[in-house]
């Protein structure tokens, strides 16, 4: 059966934190939730944690998972959630600490340009001023429906851990979408397991992945020849101060 259950129905844990009874006074320190001193702040590098402090992952500037801890009390904690809920939160705060992904900039430099800055080359770049702006005019007049956006082209991935205990689901960038741990397996597992299993699955995910496509959209396509336009204008600028041929 798939690992991928409703939200509400949980990690099976009432049954676990039944069965483990009330009394945890043999479990050592919990290691995650070391008290913070007077003024001091969190930072990325303390890795990002869930609300309860039961889960705190570590991902690189490509918000890839590269560390995971568990505390060893989160199946206390876990009453009324599930651990795959922890590994929402932590990843939630992770992508939106580190930003989404965005277009890519087509930026065409400058440069150099060998053409004498003159009437001439003025008017061409007003004339294809011109011309943009009335594509942008007649844009402005579809329907919304009949614009096209930008939109970014790839496929989601699944993945699992060795032991197929742990599975995740990465976005089209890549970014951890959910984690679901499969319920009998989870009630006998080790943290350290638990922790080994996550990465698994992530690598396997990785593994993977194919950067998704920007394809851009109508109203990008006009601003990438605005943008194009305006440095061959700086261009022509940088290689003639002042315009050849006479005055008007």
């Amino acid at each position: 059966m798939s690992m991928w259950r409703d939200e509400a129905s949980g990690d099976g844990l009432t049954d676990q934190l039944s069965a483990m009874g009330a009394d945890q006074s043999d479990l050592p320190p919990d290691d995650l939730l070391v008290p913070s001193g007077a003024g001091e702040q969190w930072a990325p590098d303390q890795g990002y944690p869930d609300s309860s402090l039961s889960v705190r992952i570590w991902v690189d500037g490509d918000k890839r998972l590269t560390k995971v801890r568990i505390s060893n009390r989160w199946r206390d904690r876990a009453r009324g959630t599930s651990l795959s809920s922890m590994f929402d939160e932590a990843f939630l705060l992770a992508n939106a600490t580190l930003g989404s992904s965005v277009p890519p900039v087509d930026d065409v430099p400058a440069g150099e340009s060998n053409e004498a800055l003159s009437w001439d080359s003025l008017d061409a770049i007003l004339a294809e001023t011109a011309q943009l702006d009335k594509e942008v005019a007649l844009l402005d007049q579809r329907p919304p429906d009949e614009v096209v956006p930008n939109r970014w082209v790839g496929a989601p991935i699944e993945a699992c851990s060795a032991n197929h205990m742990v599975a995740v689901r990465l976005s089209i960038h890549g970014r951890t979408e959910k984690i679901a741990f499969s319920e009998e397996w989870l009630r006998q597992s080790r943290v350290a397991e638990v922790c080994d299993a996550v990465l698994e699955a992530h690598r396997a995910a990785y593994a993977q992945f194919v950067p998704p496509v920007f394809e851009p959209g109508d109203r990008q396509r006009l601003a990438d020849r605005y943008a194009r336009l305006q440095n061959q204008s700086m261009a022509l600028l940088a290689a003639r101060p002042n315009p050849q041929g006479g005055s008007r």
